[in-house]
Parts: structure tokens; C-alpha cells; sequence
């Protein structure tokens, strides 16, 4: 065979392989646009639910501002109608015979009641000790008052303890409390469930000199001193709430 007819035999087996790669990256390139057009909808498909979803989100959110004026209007209402309540001139009322009776003393009367005294601002734990608890207002300020000195015993000021709460001796620390408020609501809480109801551990009857008998001893004596000193306190707040 001579060099001419080599030439062409050469030209012919190049040209066979370049036509079949330019075949195979078509078939590649055609396959990659297929697979490209496929991703391009997955992707327009994903828009269309992220568009969805921001308008419904959207509209959540217009639905919920309205909500969020709604209990706003309802919670200035509901102030109105506190400081209406608060305002009005009622009667408060102590009666040292049965501590579960309600004073009916309002926010307003009992900051009026620990005005000049070094309980004032904690009238909204003495308001939810009667309100939450059914124990008379008056008797847990008068019972506070006399356990911690007015709120200046060392317990009150250093551990919160503003009832002598677990004090068993002069020298006992007693409990700790996160804050006053929770001493003054558990004291409230303790004398609903244990002594002023008749399955509890400590009853002996809804006065206060019941609950004299082994809320406070001296001796293994009642220390009647305690419900004494606790009258003349709840007497005297009445008086200055009531004195209009």
C-alpha cells in the first residue's frame, strides 16, 4: 500500500472518531439542558411556594396586629374600669372573728394603707394574699408587720423572710425567699390550706386567736400577744383607709 492510500485510510479513521465525539457531547450537552430545565422548574416550582408562603405569612401577621389592637383596646378598657374601681368609696373591713372575710380593700386602698411605712410597694402581694387565697388583707399586713418589724427585721431584709416563716426559735434564720412578695404569698397560701380550713393540719377555727393557738407560742403556750398586737394593727389601717 503506498503513502497516498495511507493518508486517506488515516484521514477517514480521524474523521470517524471526531464525528463520534461531537455525537457523544451532544447526546452530553443535550442531556445537561434536559437536567438544567428540570432544575429551572424544581426552582420556579420553589418560588412559587416561597410566594406562597410569604403572602400567607403576610397575611398572618396583618391578622395578628389586628389581634394585638384588639387586646390592647380591651386592656385599656380593663385599666378604665380598674381605676373606676379603685376610685370608688368603699367600705373596707376586718373582722378579726373569721380571717377568711374579705376586706374588699382595692390596689389603691391598700397603697393608701402602707403609705409612710416601710411595706409600701408590696401592696399588690397583700392584694392576691386575699384575692388568690381568701385570707383577710388586713390581717396579713398587720401579721407581716408585726413579724418583721414593719419590714426592718434582719429575716426581712437580707433573706425576704417577711413572716418569720420556719422561725422556730429567736435564733432560727428561717426560710429564704427569692423575694418578699413570695414569702408574704406563701404565708397566705400556708394559712388558707393549713389553718383556716377545716382539713387542715394546723385548724382549730377561722379567728384569729384560732389560729393563735399554734401559729405563734411562747413556752408551749399560745402567745397571745401576737394576735394582740395583729388586731390593733388591721383596726388602725382600716381606720386610715376608711378616713376619706
Amino acid at each position: 500500500m503506498n503513502k497516498t492510500k495511507l493518508a486517506i485510510i488515516g484521514a477517514s479513521i480521524v474523521t470517524v472518531i471526531t464525528i463520534g465525539s461531537a455525537v457523544k457531547l451532544i447526546h452530553t450537552i443535550d442531556a445537561l439542558n434536559k437536567q438544567t430545565h428540570k432544575l429551572q422548574q424544581e426552582i420556579r416550582a420553589l418560588q412559587d411556594e416561597l410566594n406562597k408562603s410569604k403572602a400567607e405569612v403576610e397575611t398572618k401577621s396583618i391578622e395578628l396586629q389586628e389581634k394585638q389592637k384588639e387586646i390592647d383596646e380591651i386592656n385599656k378598657q380593663l385599666q378604665e374600669a380598674n381605676k373606676i374601681l379603685n376610685d370608688l368609696s368603699i367600705d373596707i373591713s376586718y373582722d378579726p372573728n373569721d380571717l377568711r372575710k374579705p376586706s374588699n380593700a382595692s390596689l389603691a386602698q391598700i397603697k393608701k394603707a402602707l403609705e409612710g411605712t416601710s411595706l409600701a410597694g408590696l401592696e399588690e402581694a397583700f392584694f392576691k394574699g386575699e384575692r388568690v387565697y381568701g385570707v383577710n388583707a388586713m390581717f396579713l399586713i398587720g401579721l407581716v408587720a408585726n413579724e418583721s418589724g414593719w419590714g426592718t427585721s434582719l429575716r426581712a431584709r437580707k433573706y425576704n423572710n417577711m413572716t418569720g416563716f420556719e422561725v422556730y426559735t429567736s435564733l432560727s434564720r428561717g426560710r429564704i425567699f427569692s423575694s418578699k412578695e413570695e414569702s408574704i404569698l406563701t404565708t397566705a397560701r400556708l394559712l388558707s390550706n393549713a389553718y383556716l380550713k377545716p382539713e387542715g393540719e394546723h385548724y382549730n377555727g377561722y379567728s384569729i386567736w384560732d389560729v393563735n393557738v399554734k401559729y405563734s407560742q411562747k413556752n408551749g403556750q399560745p402567745n397571745t400577744e401576737w394576735s394582740k398586737v395583729i388586731n390593733r394593727i388591721a383596726n388602725d389601717l382600716v381606720k386610715k383607709i376608711n378616713n376619706k
